[in-house]
């Protein structure tokens, strides 16, 4: 196997694997908790450290793999769907807060921020809504396994 063609399958293997995760495919998050984590801590240390956007992408970098981490029994464990609508109420909040901050930061006649905060905001959002996903997923799921568990 040449290095093109191994560089061809690595390339697919990554898209496909970032599209799950984009998705919210409960496998492929639980599956990439860890390093989910790991480069949200990497990613905000840097940003904290660097006087660097990129905060607000970290946190919700790390509640993902957090989220994923703690319903890897999702298809088994009955009840997990509670602790799904937990953890999306609270992802949903915090972004709201950020949110809100930020535009009682505009109406203050505080000036914009530049363009890498607007990056940072996109990229949380783009992480929050791939949580939202899985989450969902995952309480759907759930409920279902706890409801037919009573019923049996």
């Amino acid at each position: 196997m040449n290095d093109a063609s191994r560089n061809r399958r690595w390339l697919r293997f990554s898209l496909r694997t970032l599209c799950s995760l984009t998705r919210g495919e409960p496998d492929v998050v639980i599956r990439w908790a860890g390093p989910l984590i790991l480069v949200g801590a990497v990613l905000g240390f840097a940003s904290a450290r660097l006087e660097l956007p990129g905060v607000i992408t970290a946190m919700f970098a790390i509640a993902f793999g957090a989220s994923g981490g703690s319903l890897v029994q999702w298809r088994h464990e009955r009840g997990l769907w509670m602790l799904a609508g937990i953890f999306l109420l609270l992802n949903i909040t915090i972004y709201s807060l950020c949110v809100y901050g930020k535009v009682s930061d505009l109406a203050r006649g505080a000036p914009p921020n530049d363009f890498g905060l607007i990056i940072d905001f996109s990229l949380g959002t783009l992480v929050l809504s791939s949580t939202i996903q899985f989450l969902w997923r995952v309480a759907k799921h759930n409920w279902t396994l706890s409801r037919e568990s009573e019923n049996a």
